[in-house]
């Protein structure tokens, strides 16, 4: 819904929605009225106040704000990524276990101390997290992640770090990612 608000669309029909998402029209409109959108038949759901209504329900506001822990090649790539801007998240600070890295600017940001995580989290009331640190510091890095009140964060470290159950883990593993690509691409090799 967020891309058509983005594409300037006042209207979404449930079919272009269940086309997008590998739906039914049907369910759509049924899974959206159960949520008290509104849609008109011939139109669709208006956009605006339908992304609204998602997004207070999801309490999604609360977790636009994002700390990127790590401040090497691999955050440099994020803060690039737009996908993240326009899935509605915000990198809010970027931290790193490297006190040679604190002060440094990277994509205009301040690089924080990793000391300052918890008490910026709780002050900030952010939740989530990106873990893109490696090698040297990573396990200062979770810890700190472990020691805020963070309720998640997309590991990206490669490495299966162990936090605390009060945190959802959500861990990206490039390798396996390959051999998924890999496998697929075999499969669909002509006999």
């Amino acid at each position: 819904m967020k891309e058509h608000a983005q594409a300037g669309e006042a209207w979404a029909s449930s079919d272009a929605i269940a086309t997008r998402l590998g739906l039914s029209a049907v369910q759509i409109r049924k899974d959206l009225s159960a949520v008290g959108a509104l849609g008109s038949p011939k139109r669709g759901f208006p956009v605006g106040e339908t992304v609204a209504l998602l997004e207070g329900m999801l309490g999604a506001d609360d977790l636009a704000d994002v700390f990127l822990v790590g401040s090497g090649e691999l955050a440099s790539a994020l803060l690039a990524d737009e996908g993240v801007g326009r899935r509605g998240f915000k990198i809010a600070a970027l931290f790193d276990p490297d006190p040679e890295r604190e002060g440094r600017k990277l994509a205009g940001m301040s690089v924080f101390s990793l000391s300052r995580l918890p008490d910026l989290a709780r002050r900030m009331n952010v939740r989530l997290a990106i873990l893109a640190v490696s090698g040297p510091g990573l396990r200062e890095a979770a810890d700190a992640i472990a020691a805020s009140c963070l309720s998640g964060v997309l590991d990206l470290s490669g490495t299966a770090m162990i936090f605390p159950p009060s945190i959802a883990v959500l861990r990206e593993d490039y390798g396996e990612r390959l051999s998924v690509l890999a496998g697929s691409l075999v499969r669909s090799r002509p006999e």
